[in-house]
C-alpha cells in the first residue's frame, strides 16, 4: 500500500523522495515530542474515556452507537499493527481502547439503572417509606422521595390471571404443593388444605390473598371497587419465598407466574410475555405544601398519601434543565405533588445505612436553620450538608454573579478544613503520651482518623460530585503523604476523575462535575507553571511581601479559573462574571478561618450547651459575605448574559484549554489560536428570532422595536418556561421585565407580520377548530400546542403537537451576517433511543411528520 501511494505520488508530478524525508521527518518530531510529554500522556486517559461516554450522549441510537464504537475498536486495530515501533501508535491505542470501555460503561450503567415506569399517570393513593427528605423554606415546601411498592410492567394492582378454566382444571392438587411454597398466605404458618372442588381451592386461595394484600403497601388508584376472588387468588404468589422450582412448576400453568427465584438473570426465567410483573419498589419523588404539616416526615417513616404523578419532564427547549434523564439514573420513577396530609403510618425506622445517613443530614439540616434562622441558616446548612435548597432565591443569583458559588457546595475547601482539624486534634491528643510518641507512627495514625472522618463528613453531606471529588483527592494526598510521595498533582485529579466515571459515568454532564474539575486542575496546573516562579520562595520573604505575594496569587488563579470555567458557565447557565476574583480575595479567607471553623464549633459545643457564642459569630461572618456577595453582583457588568451557545463550542473550548494545561512542551502554545477563535465565535454568537417550548405554549419571537427587541405571544401563570427562554436568549429576569414587554395575544389564534425578518407567523394555542388551508398557505409558519390537520401547509414549516412531542422545544436562527442560511436547533433527534427517552413518543397523531425540507430553494 505504501508503494502504491507513493507511485500514484510520483504519476502526479511528486517526487517520492520528497514526501518520504517529509513524513519521515514529521514522525521523529512527533516521536521526541512525546518522548518529552511521556509523564503527561496518563492525564489524557480520563479524558478519552469521557470522550467515549460523551459519544453515547451525542448519538441519539443503536445503530450509531454499533457504528462509533466498531470505528473505535477498528482504529486501536490499526494502531496495534504499529504499537511496538511507535509511541504515538501507542497512545491511539490506548486512547481508542479507553473511549470504548466509556461507551461500554455508560450502556450498562443506563440499562442497569432503569427504573419502573408506571402504566398510567393521574391521582393516586400511595403508601410507601421516606428514603429522603429535603425542607426548603424558601420554596415553603418539603421534597420527599418514596419507595413505594409496585410491579414491574407499572400496573398499579396484580394483573388478573390470564388462564382459561380449561388451564384451570389442569392445574396439580393443592396438598402436592410443598408448605414452603405458601409461607406468606398470612402472617401465621399456612394451613393447607385439599378442598373437594377447584372452585373452594380458588376461594380458599382468594380469603387467604385479600389477608394478605390487605397487610402490604400498594399503589393504587382511590376506588370502592371490591378484589374479586378470581383476581385476588393469584397474588400470593407474587410474593412467595424463594425456593428451587420443583419440576411440575415448569411444565404447568404456574409457569406463567411470577416466582421471585426466576429473575432477569436466572437460566428458568420465562418471557416477560409469558409472565405479569412481580412486586418491586418504585421510586417517586413528591412535594409538601407549606399548607400541610412536615411533622414526622423524616427518612425512613411509613406513610400514606394523596399524590398527583406526572412523567418526569424532559427538557422544554435546547440546553435546557433534561429532568427525564437525570431522574432516570437517579431510579426516580415519576414526580408529583401532594393533595391531602400526609398520614404517618409508621414512625422513623432506620434499618439501614442509607436512612441512618439520610436522617443524620435531615436534623443536621434543621438544626442549622432554627439555630441562625431562615436566611443565614440556608447558608450555613449548605457548608455542612450541602442542602442548598433553603437559600433564597436573590442570595443564590448574588452568590452566582459574584462568583461564589463554589462556596455553596461541600468541596476542597470544606474537607481541607474538616481533615487539617481533625489530624490537628489527634496528633496534639496522642502527643500528650510520651509513649505513643515513641513507639508508634502519630502522623499515619493522625492521617487514617482524617481519613475516615471525611469519608464520614462526605456521606453526611450528601455524596455530591465535588464532595465525592474533594474526599478522593485528600485519599490519595493523606496516602502520598504516608508513603513519601508528592501530595498534590494533576494525577490525583486524573484519577478522582477515573473513578467516578467508572461508577456513575453520567455525572460527565453534571455542571457540578464539569466546574469542580476544571476549578481544581487549572489551580494545580497553574502551580506548576513556570510562570509561578516570578513571585519566588515566600519562606524568607517579610510579612509585607508575603502577604502581597499570596493576594497576586489568589487574583492570578481566580482570573484563570473564571476564564477556564467560564465557556461552561455559558453552555449551562448563559452567563459569566468578571469580578469572581475580587470577590473571592475576601470570601475564601473569611469562609475558611472564620465561618466554618466558628460553625463546627457551634455543632460541637451544642452537646454541652454553651454553643450561643460560636452561632453568633458564624451568623455575622454570614450576613457578611452575602453583603459581599450582593455587593460585587450589584457592579456593572458582574454577571452579564450571552445568548445559548452550542455544545460543540463549548467541547471546542475546553479542548483549547486542556491543551493548553497538561502539557509541559512549547506545542502547549498552539492551543491559544482555537481559543481564541472559540472567543471570537462566543461574541458574535447571534441571539434567535425565535424560541418555542416543548408544550407549545410559550413562545418567544423578535421583534422590529428595538427598545422591545423580544415578546412572549400568550401570557403564561407560571413564569418558569419564560424564564428558561429569557435566559437562553441572554437576559435575566430584570431585563425580561425591562425589554420583553407585554403578551401580544392572550388566547386563541394569534397572526405576526415581522417585516424585518421576512415572515409571517400563525400560533395557535390548543385546538386549531375551524383553522382553514387558506389560512395556513398565508403564514410563513404555522405553530400550534395542539393537532394540526394534514389539510395545513404552510409556506416554510408547520410546528404543532407532533413535532414537538418528537423533538422537542426548538430554536430557530434567520438570516444574518454570520449565518448564511436559516439554522433550527431541536432539543433532541426524532429517534432518540436513549432509554428515558421511551414512552416519549407521539400519541394521537394521525400522520406521521415526514423528514422533508424545511426551507424552498429560493429562502
Amino acid at each position: 500500500m505504501k508503494r502504491l501511494s507513493l507511485r500514484f505520488l510520483e504519476w502526479m508530478g511528486v517526487k517520492a523522495d520528497k514526501v518520504r524525508r517529509k513524513i519521515s521527518s514529521f514522525d521523529i518530531w512527533l516521536e521526541e515530542k512525546l518522548e518529552q510529554e511521556r509523564d503527561q500522556l496518563p492525564l489524557w486517559l480520563p479524558i478519552a474515556f469521557g470522550g467515549g461516554i460523551l459519544l453515547w450522549f451525542a448519538i441519539p441510537d443503536i445503530s450509531g452507537w454499533l457504528g462509533c464504537g466498531c470505528l473505535l475498536l477498528a482504529l486501536a486495530l490499526a494502531a496495534w499493527i504499529w504499537a511496538d515501533k511507535k509511541r504515538a501508535a501507542k497512545a491511539v491505542l490506548i486512547m481508542a481502547v479507553a473511549a470504548f470501555l466509556g461507551m461500554v460503561d455508560i450502556s450498562f450503567r443506563a440499562y442497569n439503572v432503569a427504573p419502573i415506569k408506571p402504566r398510567n399517570w393521574g391521582v393516586f393513593d400511595i403508601r410507601g417509606q421516606i428514603l429522603q427528605s429535603e425542607y426548603q423554606p424558601s420554596r415553603k415546601r418539603m421534597r420527599l422521595v418514596i419507595a413505594v411498592p409496585a410491579f414491574q410492567d407499572g400496573s398499579l394492582s396484580p394483573p388478573p390471571s390470564p388462564l382459561s378454566s380449561k388451564q384451570a382444571s389442569s392445574w396439580p392438587p393443592i396438598s402436592s404443593l410443598p408448605q414452603r411454597f405458601l409461607p406468606l398466605l398470612s402472617r401465621h404458618p399456612p394451613q393447607i388444605q385439599q378442598p373437594s372442588s377447584l372452585l373452594s381451592r380458588t376461594l380458599l386461595l382468594s380469603q387467604q390473598a385479600s389477608s394478605l394484600s390487605s397487610s402490604l403497601p400498594s399503589l393504587s388508584r382511590p376506588s370502592t371497587k371490591t378484589v374479586r376472588p378470581y383476581q385476588a387468588s393469584f397474588a400470593p404468589f407474587l410474593f412467595m419465598a424463594q425456593v428451587t422450582p420443583p419440576s411440575f412448576v415448569r411444565s404447568s400453568p404456574f409457569a406463567s407466574l411470577s416466582f421471585p427465584f426466576l429473575s432477569e438473570r436466572s437460566p428458568f426465567r420465562f418471557s416477560k410475555e409469558d409472565s405479569p410483573a412481580r412486586p418491586s419498589l418504585m421510586r417517586v419523588r413528591i412535594s409538601v405544601n407549606d399548607r400541610f404539616d412536615f411533622s414526622g416526615l423524616e427518612a425512613g417513616a411509613k406513610i400514606a398519601v394523596r399524590v398527583k404523578l406526572t412523567a418526569p419532564m424532559p427538557a422544554q427547549i435546547p440546553a435546557g434543565y433534561d429532568y427525564a434523564e437525570i431522574a432516570w439514573f437517579q431510579r426516580i420513577s415519576a414526580t408529583g405533588h401532594v393533595l391531602d396530609q400526609p398520614v404517618i403510618l409508621e414512625k422513623p425506622v432506620l434499618s439501614g445505612f442509607s436512612l441512618i445517613v439520610a436522617s443524620i443530614h435531615q436534623r443536621l439540616t434543621r438544626h442549622i436553620i432554627e439555630k441562625l434562622g431562615a436566611r443565614s441558616g440556608g447558608v450555613a446548612a449548605a457548608f455542612v450538608t450541602n442542602d442548598i435548597g433553603s437559600i433564597s432565591e436573590s442570595d443564590t443569583v448574588a452568590m452566582r454573579k459574584a462568583g461564589l458559588t463554589h462556596l455553596l457546595s461541600v468541596g476542597g475547601m470544606h474537607i481541607g478544613v474538616v481533615i487539617a482539624a481533625v489530624m490537628f486534634i489527634t496528633i496534639r491528643l496522642l502527643a500528650l503520651s510520651p509513649y505513643l510518641v515513641l513507639h508508634f507512627p502519630l502522623r499515619m495514625i493522625a492521617a487514617c482518623n482524617a481519613a475516615l472522618i471525611g469519608m464520614l463528613y462526605t456521606f453526611v453531606a450528601g455524596c455530591e460530585i465535588p464532595t465525592v471529588r474533594s474526599m478522593l483527592t485528600a485519599f490519595f494526598i493523606l496516602f502520598g503523604m504516608m508513603i513519601g510521595r508528592r501530595a498534590v498533582s494533576l494525577r490525583l485529579v486524573a484519577a478522582a476523575a477515573m473513578l467516578i466515571l467508572l461508577i456513575q459515568p453520567e455525572n460527565i454532564l453534571s455542571p457540578s462535575f464539569q466546574l469542580s474539575f476544571a476549578a481544581v486542575g487549572t489551580v494545580i496546573a497553574l502551580a506548576e507553571a513556570p510562570i509561578i516562579s516570578i513571585f519566588g520562595d515566600r519562606r524568607e520573604a517579610g510579612w509585607l511581601k508575603k502577604t502581597a505575594l499570596i493576594i497576586a496569587e489568589i487574583i492570578i488563579g481566580g482570573v484563570m479559573v473564571e476564564a477556564v470555567v467560564s465557556p461552561i458557565t455559558l453552555y449551562h447557565f448563559h452567563q459569566s462574571g468578571f469580578y469572581g476574583a475580587l470577590a473571592n480575595i475576601l470570601a475564601i479567607p473569611l469562609t475558611t478561618f472564620v465561618t466554618i471553623p466558628a460553625e463546627g464549633l457551634a455543632l460541637l459545643t451544642d452537646l454541652i450547651g454553651c454553643s450561643a457564642p460560636f452561632w453568633w459569630v458564624t451568623d455575622q461572618s454570614i450576613r457578611l459575605l452575602l453583603a459581599i456577595a450582593h455587593y460585587v453582583a450589584s457592579l456593572p457588568m458582574a454577571g452579564f448574559m450571552l445568548p445559548m451557545i452550542g455544545a460543540w463550542l463549548c467541547l471546542f473550548m475546553m479542548a483549547s484549554w486542556l491543551w493548553l494545561g497538561l502539557w509541559k512542551t512549547s506545542w502547549r502554545l498552539w492551543g491559544v489560536v482555537p481559543l481564541v477563535l472559540g472567543v471570537l465565535m462566543i461574541i458574535l454568537n447571534p441571539r434567535p428570532d425565535w424560541v418555542i417550548s416543548r408544550d407549545g405554549k410559550t413562545i418567544a419571537f423578535k421583534t422590529d422595536n428595538p427598545k422591545q427587541p423580544y415578546q412572549f405571544i400568550w401570557p403564561e401563570k407560571d413564569s418558569y418556561s419564560q424564564d428558561q427562554i429569557a435566559n437562553l436568549i441572554g437576559f435575566d429576569q430584570e431585563e425580561e421585565k425591562r425589554l420583553f414587554g407585554t403578551n401580544l395575544c392572550q388566547k386563541g389564534f394569534c397572526e405576526i407580520a415581522l417585516a424585518q425578518q421576512h415572515y409571517n407567523l400563525l400560533a395557535i394555542k390548543g385546538k386549531a377548530a375551524g383553522l382553514s388551508p387558506e389560512e395556513c398557505s398565508q403564514n410563513d409558519w404555522v405553530i400550534s400546542s395542539g393537532y394540526l390537520p394534514a389539510s395545513c401547509r404552510p409556506k416554510r414549516l408547520k410546528i404543532d403537537r407532533c413535532l414537538l412531542e418528537k423533538r422537542g422545544g426548538l430554536v430557530f436562527y434567520g438570516k444574518s451576517p454570520f449565518l448564511r442560511r436559516p439554522v433550527m436547533i431541536a432539543s433532541y433527534s426524532a429517534n432518540d433511543q436513549h432509554p428515558w427517552m421511551r414512552g416519549m413518543e407521539t400519541r394521537g397523531c394521525e400522520r406521521r411528520v415526514e423528514n422533508r425540507r424545511l426551507y424552498s430553494s429560493n429562502n
